[in-house]
C-alpha cells in the first residue's frame, strides 16, 4: 500500500522508554518522499545509531541511493544522494532503460540493493553496496534483464560526491 504517494515506504519511529511509548511514529525522513522514490523494496535499507546521530540508507537497483541522517535521535533529517540512478522516478514496466535518449536501451551500471552503513567516531556515515548492471529493452511487469556474474563493491562518505551514471561507467 502506498503511503503518501511512495510503495513501501520508509518510516522511522522512536522509542526512549524500551518500547514503552513512542514519542516519533511513522515519520518520513527527508529525501525519502514520493519526490525522489516510487517505492522500496522490503530489504532496500539499513540503518545505524550513535549516541543522537541516526544513519538511514535506502534505494535500489532501479532507483537512487539515499542518505537520511539526523543528529539530534531523529526529529530533524537532512538528505545526500549517494548513488543517483540515471533515469529519475523510472518504471521498469513502461519505459527502457535509454539513458541517453537515442532509443536504444542502455545497460546500466547500479546498485544491487543490499546495503550496509556504519558511523566513525566522529558521526560521519560510511555505506557499502554492492554493484550490479540492468538492461531493460521490453518494458513489462515482469522485470528487466540483469547480469548475475557483476563483481564489484561500493564504498562511499560524506566527503564524497554522489556516484553517477557517468562516473561509475568504467567497470
Amino acid at each position: 500500500t502506498a503511503y503518501n504517494g511512495v510503495d513501501g515506504a520508509l518510516l522511522f519511529s522512536r522509542s526512549t522508554d524500551a518500547g514503552v511509548t513512542w514519542d516519533i511514529v511513522n515519520q518520513q525522513p527527508t529525501g525519502f518522499t514520493s519526490a525522489n522514490y516510487l517505492g522500496f523494496g522490503g530489504d532496500a535499507y539499513a540503518i545505524t545509531a550513535k549516541g543522537s546521530t541516526v544513519a538511514i540508507v535506502a534505494g535500489d537497483s532501479d532507483s537512487d541511493v539515499g542518505l537520511a541522517k539526523s543528529t539530534d535521535g531523529g526529529v530533524t533529517w537532512t538528505y545526500t544522494t549517494v548513488y543517483q540512478f540515471p533515469l529519475n522516478l523510472w518504471d521498469y514496466t513502461t519505459t527502457t532503460s535509454d539513458v541517453d535518449a537515442d532509443a536504444v536501451a542502455d545497460t546500466i551500471n547500479t546498485t544491487d540493493g543490499n546495503f550496509g552503513i556504519a558511523l566513525d567516531n566522529t558521526g560521519k556515515a560510511y555505506v557499502a553496496f554492492g554493484a550490479y548492471r540492468l538492461l531493460n529493452d521490453a518494458p513489462s511487469a515482469s522485470g528487466y534483464s540483469y547480469f548475475p556474474y557483476t563483481d564489484g563493491l561500493y564504498l562511499w562518505n560524506e566527503g564524497m560526491p554522489a556516484y553517477t551514471h557517468a562516473n561509475n561507467a568504467s567497470w
